[in-house]
């Protein structure tokens, strides 16, 4: 029997680099904006039984506005996430199918994942219980000393750079999620807070697309891989 899955897409977070009254993930490329794209990069996979989108709190009135047909269409639901991207996950958590096997997590502003990786994090989270898609460093690292000067060169064949998505039992990942303490800093991916259990991710090697959009050049390399499809 396939495993079945709960897709949350995470998208509450704030823009700081991008000038204007609404997210990031809410400005258009093409006929829809880059949280819908993102979004629409799992449309094909079956195995997915439950959408989530998490959007910060006062941003719900004006997705349902603008883009409750859609997401009805779609079979989402919208969660209202938390002050870090960490409450907000947990939040989606709470609300995930006690039935599904594994839990999806994903950027909204990754749009351009393809399907084939999607496919590859997936298998390999039903083999190994945690997957993620990353990217291997292709450049020469450089560690710094205190006075920012080039103090050493590690080893790059051993570093990844972390994206999403990122794929986990639910089982491991809500235990996960609630064993971490209150008082720890803030984990900078979910992978961070499975491992902090004892349980690594397997690693999927992401394709040039799957970018995130930070800044206005990132929007303009999305549009060009998006519409250029």
């Amino acid at each position: 029997m396939a495993s079945t899955v709960s897709l949350i897409i995470a998208g509450a977070g704030r823009s700081s680099r991008f000038a204007g009254p609404l997210g990031k993930t809410y400005l258009p490329i093409g006929p829809k904006p880059v949280f819908l794209w993102s979004l629409d990069c799992f449309k094909d996979f079956s195995q997915i039984t439950q959408r989530l989108l998490v959007v910060a709190p006062e941003d719900l009135s004006m997705v349902r506005s603008k883009w409750g047909r859609d997401l009805h269409d779609r079979g989402v639901q919208l969660v209202a996430g938390g002050p870090r991207r960490f409450e907000s996950v947990r939040n989606a958590l709470h609300l995930v199918d006690p039935s599904v096997d594994l839990v999806a997590v994903h950027d909204a502003a990754r749009p351009a994942v393809s399907p084939a990786v999607i496919a590859e994090v997936f298998d390999r989270a039903v083999a190994s219980g945690a997957a993620i898609v990353a990217r291997q460093v292709n450049e020469t690292l450089k560690k710094a000393d205190s006075d920012s000067r080039a103090a050493h060169v590690p080893d790059r064949s051993s570093y990844w750079l972390a994206q999403t998505p990122q794929v986990f039992r639910r089982d491991l990942l809500i235990q996960a999620y609630a064993a971490w303490p209150a008082e720890k800093a803030e984990p900078t991916d979910d992978a961070q807070v499975v491992e902090a259990l004892g349980q690594s991710a397997a690693l999927v090697a992401a394709g040039p697309e799957n970018i995130k959009v930070t800044t206005p050049e990132d929007l303009t390399l999305a549009r060009s891989i998006l519409l250029g499809r």
